[in-house]
Protein backbone atom coordinates (compact mmCIF):
# COMPACT_ATOMS: atom_id res chain seq x y z
CA UNK A 1 0.00 0.00 0.00
CA UNK A 2 2.45 2.15 0.74
CA UNK A 3 4.38 2.16 -2.81
CA UNK A 4 1.08 2.34 -4.25
CA UNK A 5 0.26 5.40 -2.42
CA UNK A 6 4.12 6.97 -3.46
CA UNK A 7 4.12 5.89 -6.86
CA UNK A 8 0.49 7.99 -6.99
CA UNK A 9 2.04 10.90 -5.37
CA UNK A 10 4.55 10.63 -7.82
CA UNK A 11 2.71 10.29 -10.91
CA UNK A 12 0.14 12.91 -9.32
CA UNK A 13 2.99 15.09 -8.90
CA UNK A 14 4.21 15.26 -12.07
CA UNK A 15 0.88 15.36 -13.78
CA UNK A 16 0.86 19.12 -11.83
CA UNK A 17 4.16 19.68 -14.18
CA UNK A 18 3.46 22.29 -17.36
CA UNK A 19 2.98 20.32 -21.11
CA UNK A 20 6.65 21.07 -21.31
CA UNK A 21 8.26 20.75 -18.04
CA UNK A 22 6.76 17.09 -18.39
CA UNK A 23 8.77 16.46 -21.46
CA UNK A 24 11.79 17.85 -20.94
CA UNK A 25 11.68 15.52 -17.07
CA UNK A 26 10.69 12.35 -19.81
CA UNK A 27 13.47 13.57 -22.44
CA UNK A 28 16.22 13.61 -19.44
CA UNK A 29 14.89 10.38 -18.21
CA UNK A 30 15.12 8.69 -21.42
CA UNK A 31 18.83 9.61 -21.84
CA UNK A 32 19.82 9.17 -18.31
CA UNK A 33 18.12 5.65 -19.05
CA UNK A 34 19.79 4.81 -22.11
CA UNK A 35 23.60 5.90 -20.89
CA UNK A 36 22.83 3.87 -18.37
CA UNK A 37 21.87 0.81 -20.62
CA UNK A 38 24.89 1.52 -22.80
CA UNK A 39 27.44 1.69 -19.86
CA UNK A 40 25.58 -1.91 -18.61
CA UNK A 41 26.13 -3.20 -22.33
CA UNK A 42 29.68 -2.25 -22.47
CA UNK A 43 30.43 -3.65 -19.14
CA UNK A 44 29.15 -7.01 -20.42
CA UNK A 45 31.63 -6.94 -23.43
CA UNK A 46 33.83 -6.06 -21.46
CA UNK A 47 33.59 -9.02 -18.90
CA UNK A 48 32.86 -11.59 -22.17
CA UNK A 49 36.59 -10.53 -23.84
CA UNK A 50 38.16 -10.07 -20.48
CA UNK A 51 37.17 -14.07 -19.67
CA UNK A 52 38.30 -14.83 -23.38
CA UNK A 53 41.17 -13.41 -22.86
CA UNK A 54 41.68 -15.28 -19.39
CA UNK A 55 40.99 -18.67 -21.03
CA UNK A 56 43.71 -17.65 -23.94
CA UNK A 57 46.14 -16.45 -21.43
CA UNK A 58 45.67 -19.29 -18.65
CA UNK A 59 47.57 -21.57 -21.57
CA UNK A 60 50.36 -19.52 -22.33
CA UNK A 61 51.20 -18.83 -18.39
CA UNK A 62 50.90 -22.33 -18.04
CA UNK A 63 53.52 -22.99 -21.01
CA UNK A 64 55.49 -19.87 -19.41
CA UNK A 65 55.65 -21.49 -16.32
CA UNK A 66 56.61 -25.10 -17.80
CA UNK A 67 59.60 -23.14 -19.60
CA UNK A 68 60.34 -21.60 -16.09
CA UNK A 69 60.55 -25.10 -14.50
CA UNK A 70 62.08 -26.24 -17.21
CA UNK A 71 65.03 -23.68 -17.35
CA UNK A 72 65.43 -24.49 -13.52
CA UNK A 73 65.96 -28.37 -14.52
CA UNK A 74 68.24 -27.35 -17.78
CA UNK A 75 70.53 -25.49 -15.25
CA UNK A 76 70.76 -27.68 -13.14
CA UNK A 77 71.77 -30.32 -15.52
CA UNK A 78 74.15 -28.79 -16.95
CA UNK A 79 75.52 -27.51 -13.19
CA UNK A 80 75.90 -31.81 -13.02
CA UNK A 81 77.10 -32.11 -16.22
CA UNK A 82 80.28 -29.23 -15.72
CA UNK A 83 80.94 -31.00 -12.43
CA UNK A 84 81.59 -34.32 -14.33
CA UNK A 85 83.32 -32.82 -16.80
CA UNK A 86 85.63 -30.72 -14.29
CA UNK A 87 86.67 -34.45 -12.79
CA UNK A 88 86.50 -36.18 -16.19
CA UNK A 89 88.60 -33.19 -18.17
CA UNK A 90 91.32 -30.57 -17.85
CA UNK A 91 90.29 -27.55 -17.81
CA UNK A 92 90.95 -24.92 -20.21
CA UNK A 93 94.10 -22.55 -20.03
CA UNK A 94 93.34 -20.21 -22.36
CA UNK A 95 96.23 -20.61 -24.17
CA UNK A 96 96.45 -21.78 -27.98
CA UNK A 97 97.73 -25.06 -27.83
CA UNK A 98 99.05 -25.77 -24.57
CA UNK A 99 96.62 -28.73 -22.93
CA UNK A 100 98.85 -31.19 -25.13
CA UNK A 101 102.50 -29.74 -23.72
CA UNK A 102 100.35 -29.87 -19.90
CA UNK A 103 99.22 -33.46 -21.03
CA UNK A 104 102.53 -34.40 -21.84
CA UNK A 105 104.10 -32.98 -19.11
CA UNK A 106 102.13 -34.66 -16.91
CA UNK A 107 102.43 -38.00 -18.19
CA UNK A 108 106.59 -37.31 -17.99
CA UNK A 109 105.81 -36.99 -13.84
CA UNK A 110 104.35 -40.06 -13.53
CA UNK A 111 107.40 -41.92 -15.68
CA UNK A 112 109.65 -40.43 -13.41
CA UNK A 113 107.42 -41.40 -10.36
CA UNK A 114 107.95 -44.93 -11.37
CA UNK A 115 111.47 -44.56 -12.31
CA UNK A 116 110.73 -45.01 -16.31
CA UNK A 117 112.76 -43.66 -18.54
CA UNK A 118 111.67 -41.84 -21.52
CA UNK A 119 113.30 -42.55 -24.93
CA UNK A 120 111.35 -39.92 -26.60
CA UNK A 121 107.37 -38.48 -26.50
CA UNK A 122 105.52 -36.13 -29.40
CA UNK A 123 102.33 -33.97 -28.63
CA UNK A 124 100.14 -34.92 -31.50
CA UNK A 125 96.88 -32.65 -33.08
CA UNK A 126 94.26 -31.95 -30.72
CA UNK A 127 90.85 -32.91 -31.99
CA UNK A 128 87.85 -31.41 -31.51
CA UNK A 129 84.94 -32.75 -29.93
CA UNK A 130 81.71 -29.98 -29.78
CA UNK A 131 82.86 -28.20 -26.55
CA UNK A 132 85.82 -30.40 -25.66
CA UNK A 133 88.88 -31.03 -26.83
CA UNK A 134 90.98 -34.62 -27.10
CA UNK A 135 94.30 -34.41 -26.28
CA UNK A 136 96.81 -36.84 -27.58
CA UNK A 137 100.74 -37.60 -26.60
CA UNK A 138 102.48 -40.41 -27.83
CA UNK A 139 105.27 -42.01 -25.79
CA UNK A 140 108.36 -44.18 -25.62
CA UNK A 141 109.80 -45.61 -22.13
CA UNK A 142 111.82 -47.75 -21.47
CA UNK A 143 111.86 -49.95 -17.87
CA UNK A 144 111.08 -52.85 -15.74
CA UNK A 145 107.95 -54.63 -16.00
CA UNK A 146 107.02 -54.22 -12.59
CA UNK A 147 107.75 -50.11 -12.86
CA UNK A 148 105.73 -50.31 -16.54
CA UNK A 149 102.75 -51.95 -14.01
CA UNK A 150 103.03 -49.25 -11.67
CA UNK A 151 102.60 -46.46 -14.14
CA UNK A 152 99.77 -48.43 -16.11
CA UNK A 153 98.29 -48.08 -12.63
CA UNK A 154 98.84 -44.51 -11.81
CA UNK A 155 97.85 -43.65 -15.20
CA UNK A 156 94.18 -45.33 -13.87
CA UNK A 157 94.19 -43.47 -10.80
CA UNK A 158 94.80 -40.14 -12.22
CA UNK A 159 92.43 -37.67 -12.57
CA UNK A 160 91.32 -36.25 -14.64
CA UNK A 161 91.03 -39.01 -16.68
CA UNK A 162 93.79 -40.49 -18.94
CA UNK A 163 92.91 -43.16 -21.22
CA UNK A 164 95.36 -45.70 -23.50
CA UNK A 165 94.24 -46.12 -26.85
CA UNK A 166 97.48 -48.59 -27.93
CA UNK A 167 100.01 -49.77 -26.42
CA UNK A 168 103.05 -51.93 -27.79
CA UNK A 169 105.67 -53.25 -25.57
CA UNK A 170 108.92 -55.10 -26.50
CA UNK A 171 111.91 -56.50 -25.20
CA UNK A 172 115.20 -55.22 -24.22
CA UNK A 173 118.11 -56.92 -23.10
CA UNK A 174 121.10 -55.28 -21.57
CA UNK A 175 123.92 -57.43 -21.17
CA UNK A 176 125.35 -55.70 -17.44
CA UNK A 177 128.83 -54.71 -17.02
CA UNK A 178 129.46 -55.86 -13.59
CA UNK A 179 128.29 -59.33 -15.32
CA UNK A 180 130.08 -59.52 -18.27
CA UNK A 181 133.77 -58.34 -16.62
CA UNK A 182 133.47 -61.75 -14.43
CA UNK A 183 133.01 -63.79 -17.30
CA UNK A 184 128.97 -64.74 -17.14
CA UNK A 185 126.36 -63.30 -19.09
CA UNK A 186 123.37 -62.18 -17.70
CA UNK A 187 121.09 -59.15 -19.13
CA UNK A 188 119.26 -57.01 -17.60
CA UNK A 189 115.24 -57.78 -18.83
CA UNK A 190 113.98 -53.88 -19.12
CA UNK A 191 111.37 -53.79 -21.62
CA UNK A 192 110.26 -50.79 -24.41
CA UNK A 193 106.52 -49.34 -23.90
CA UNK A 194 104.90 -47.20 -26.93
CA UNK A 195 101.97 -45.58 -25.75
CA UNK A 196 99.19 -43.61 -27.40
CA UNK A 197 97.78 -41.37 -24.35
CA UNK A 198 95.22 -39.26 -24.69
CA UNK A 199 93.08 -36.93 -22.27
CA UNK A 200 90.17 -34.25 -22.84
CA UNK A 201 90.16 -30.62 -21.83
CA UNK A 202 87.32 -28.33 -21.55
CA UNK A 203 86.86 -26.10 -24.76
CA UNK A 204 86.78 -22.70 -25.77
CA UNK A 205 83.74 -20.98 -24.86
CA UNK A 206 81.95 -18.32 -27.22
Amino acid sequence: MELSAKLMLLRNGFLRFPIRARWVLLATLGTALLVTLILVFRLLLWWGSSGQMSARLEPRIGRTLGFLEAETQVSQALSERNAILADMAFQNTGESGRGGALLQQEIRKLLAQNDLTVIGSEVQEPELLEDLLKLKVNVRVAGYPANVTRFLQSLADYRPFLFVSGMNISPQQRQLMSARSRGREQYDNTIVVQLDVYAYQMGERE
